[in-house]
């Protein structure tokens, strides 16, 4: 299997990495897009050139909000909790450095191990259980063995 890993909400003109990809991938390949994103009303559109290699695209909801991992790690669960506010404005008032940009999100998570990442979801998993979890894909299914099996990838 050939991944790769691209920054993006569409496949648009200005995603210049992503259409390279996409058009140097070979005719009779099939692609599985795998996005991951905040919102689940946003739906992927495909140009109409590339629906032919694109057969499946699944979406996966940050349930729990990326700010609630960071959140855990800090060890400030509890005064979040205390605090009724939204993690974002939690994180930019309580940590340091905090900054809601995609950079500051990969570098925070790179200097963690996958077992520190896969244990921050299923402790936020324990303490709050995901409003219509079973609706949609978060991101404690990506660790589920079946979740690659369960869309034949």
């Amino acid at each position: 299997m050939y991944e790769q890993i691209f920054h993006g909400r569409q496949i648009s003109s200005d995603q210049k990495q992503i259409i390279f990809a996409l058009n140097n991938i070979d005719f009779n390949e099939k692609v599985t897009i795998i996005r991951v994103g905040d919102k689940l009303t946003d739906k992927l559109k495909i140009p109409k050139v590339f629906r032919p290699k694109i057969v499946n695209c699944i979406d996966i909801c940050t349930i729990p909000e990326i700010e609630i991992l960071i959140i855990i790690k800090e060890n400030l669960l509890k005064a979040f909790n205390k605090s009724k506010g939204k993690p974002c404005i939690f994180c930019a008032e309580n940590i340091k450095g905090y900054s809601k940009k995609y950079k500051y999100f990969k570098d925070y998570f790179d200097k963690m191990t996958e077992e520190e990442i896969i244990l921050l979801l299923k402790k936020y998993c324990k303490q709050k259980p995901m409003k219509n979890h079973k609706k949609y894909n978060c991101l404690i299914d990506l660790v589920k063995e079946n979740l690659l099996d369960l869309y034949q990838i």
